[in-house]
């Protein structure tokens, strides 16, 4: 027995375990995995598409506005990209394969975006379902059937889904975060085709959803809820063009309680500025060009900055300094006929005094009304009741809009929008989170301040002709940027006006607003005599809100066409950018103007590879061109 010999450890190792049956157990349990993952496979597969044909019919709700169905449809469509997300845990072995594991890794980012995307809309829709209930009643045919308990439980409504929306536009950005961590490298085409389809809508969804986010906070203290709101009324004519709009020919005091207007007077606001005894110093401008014996600044000029804030409160001011009757001024708002005219579009006709205003006449016979001029004569009218066909006005403008049917309240909200776009319409808050707000989603009608990383441009015209041209003027800013950073801004006018009581020369005090540290050459066909400036020379430099500003006085007579250029060096940190490849410029509208087209010619050492927006701009080869209708803020990028 003792002489039986003991095997070796590794022996009886390389007897019970042979290299044979290790190779075919990993074969089996890779047959079992596979197995036991083409249920889980197939299962994910369907949830999915199911999830995306559930996602195209609550498309199609919405776009019908049943958002009921489109909120079921929306839960449908997240259980099965929740269920297709959960399948997926099943499969993450397949990680460790490495082709496999890359087409696994983009699945899985893109399902958990699918799920973050329909349930942030389900959420949403569900809430707008919510807040618009009251007015699904049978009696609710046009704003006036929606009773003030109604009105009160709408704006309600916003108020407490202003959580539920926070969290919905988290999960977009959670969405957008899935999307790009997506493999960009071995990915299936297949999964590359849906990643490049899902960022071109989610980018626009996750900034309409902050939108909705940050509304739902604003809208209802904005409409008096839980506490009235006071806010300054502003009529800007924009026929007669100022920085901040128009001439304030008009003001008045409209309070709002959950919804409800319960206060709304105008007057004319030489009867707040004549019995003033205020003495403020008025930029030079006015003294120069409108009236050499001007007593003090008043409200009716004090829209001097083209920032809507910065002339919001002044206007504050100065209301109250001249004896406004509120105390407590919440905001302003501030609209141009222009704006009017968007609304009767949708409305129709109104009538006031016996009279018709339609859109296309109204800015015509406000004229009429405000100045006396009629049928090339003028009428004296008396200077306290000569504005009173602005408060008729606005009552049968609001009447008509209570009587709005509901068929046409969409069509409504997007000319409110495009007031608002088109700086036709501006709001301002006291409130100074609220005012963050609107900054924050680009309805403070300010100038863009931070500016560090890009070029800019602002031309602001100020009619001092104390006359009604600018119907009358086509405006073309073209801006020139050469390699080297010298830059040209060619500002074309035509006065089409023929002499006529309202309509004369243009005579502007013309600015344009660039990226602070540009060093200013010269100006072209200004008006050269030095009695018009307040210095020496035939143009003022200046700093204004974090930018240069180079300003100058330009006479435009009827009938004339004339182009008035300012050329100057961009500052090192915007010659800079080329450097880094790309070129970007913000070019910000004045509030007010309605007719003026914009080019912009850059022009490159490099071959510039493309551009944004494409459908407004060419590339002709070492050159970027843009032409636009200049309505609203654009911000326009190269890159090479």
């Amino acid at each position: 027995m003792n002489n039986i010999k003991q095997p070796a450890n590794n022996e009886i190792i390389k007897n019970k375990i042979k290299p044979a049956h290790i190779v075919l157990g990993i074969i089996g349990l890779f047959i079992l995995l596979i197995l036991g993952s083409i249920y889980p496979s197939l299962s994910a597969y369907k949830s999915a598409m199911q999830g995306k044909n559930d996602l195209m019919d609550a498309e199609k709700a919405v776009k019908d506005q049943n958002f009921a169905q489109a909120a079921t449809t929306l839960k449908k469509s997240s259980d099965n990209f929740r269920r297709a997300k959960n399948n997926m845990y099943f499969l993450v072995w397949l990680k460790i394969i490495p082709y496999v594991g890359i087409q696994y890794s983009a699945a899985e980012h893109l399902v958990k975006a699918a799920y973050n995307i329909t349930s942030g809309l389900q959420e949403t829709t569900l809430s707008i379902e919510n807040i618009i209930k009251p007015l699904q009643a049978e009696n609710v045919k046009s704003v006036r059937g929606v009773s003030e308990n109604q009105k009160a439980e709408i704006i309600k409504n916003i108020y407490n889904a202003s959580p539920n929306f926070a969290e919905s536009s988290s999960k977009i950005k959670m969405a957008e975060i899935e999307i790009n961590r997506i493999p960009t490298f071995l990915t299936l085409q297949k999964i590359t085709d849906i990643k490049n389809q899902v960022n071109q809508y989610l980018p626009m969804i996750n900034e309409v959803m902050e939108q909705v986010a940050q509304g739902s906070k604003l809208l209802p203290e904005a409409l008096g809820y839980p506490n009235e709101q006071t806010y300054l009324f502003l009529l800007e004519n924009n026929s007669e063009l100022r920085p901040g709009g128009g001439f304030i020919g008009t003001y008045g005091i409209i309070k709002i309680k959950d919804g409800e207007l319960t206060k709304l007077k105008t007057d004319n606001v030489y009867n707040l500025d004549y019995p003033s005894k205020i003495q403020v110093t008025a930029p030079w401008q006015f003294a120069k060009y409108v009236d050499p014996k001007i007593k003090s600044w008043y409200l009716r000029d004090s829209n001097w900055s083209p920032d809507f804030p910065t002339n919001a409160e002044k206007a504050i001011w100065f209301y109250k300094q001249e004896g406004g009757e509120e105390k407590n001024i919440d905001g302003v708002v501030a609209i141009t006929p222009t704006f009017i005219e968007y609304l009767l579009e949708v409305i129709g006709p109104i009538k006031a005094r016996d009279d018709k205003f339609t859109s296309e006449n109204i800015t015509e016979k406000i004229q009429q009304y405000t100045t006396g001029a009629y049928e090339g004569k003028v009428v004296i009218l008396e200077q306290k009741t000569r504005k009173g066909i602005i408060g008729d006005l606005s009552k049968s403008l609001l009447g008509k809009i209570f009587l709005l049917k509901k068929d046409k309240w969409p069509e409504m909200l997007k000319a409110v929008q495009k007031g608002f776009q088109d700086k036709q319409a501006l709001v301002y808050f006291a409130d100074k989170n609220k005012e963050k707000m609107l900054e924050k989603n680009g309805l403070a009608g300010s100038v863009n301040q931070d500016t560090k990383n890009s070029d800019y441009l602002m031309v602001v015209d100020s009619n001092m002709a104390s006359l009604k041209t600018d119907p009358y003027m086509d405006r073309t800013i073209e801006y020139i940027v050469e390699p080297n950073g010298q830059a040209k801004v060619a500002i074309t006018y035509t006065n089409n006006a023929v002499p006529a009581l309202l309509a004369t020369r243009y005579r502007s005090w013309t600015r344009i607003y660039v990226p602070k540290g540009s060093e200013f050459i010269s100006v072209e066909n200004n008006e050269k005599g030095l009695d018009l400036y307040n210095s020496e020379q035939s143009y003022e430099i200046s700093e204004d809100l974090n930018k240069s500003v180079f300003g100058t006085f330009i006479n435009i007579e009827t009938q004339e066409t004339k182009t008035i250029t300012y050329n100057y060096i961009l500052p090192k940190y915007v010659r800079d950018q080329v450097k880094k490849k790309e070129y970007k410029i913000i070019v910000q509208k004045q509030a007010g103007v309605t007719d003026q087209d914009l080019i912009i010619n850059y022009n490159s050492n490099e071959q510039i590879n493309n551009i944004s927006p494409e459908n407004l701009g060419e590339i002709k080869n070492n050159k970027a061109v843009f032409k636009t209708k200049l309505q609203s803020d654009k911000e326009f990028t190269i890159n090479y």
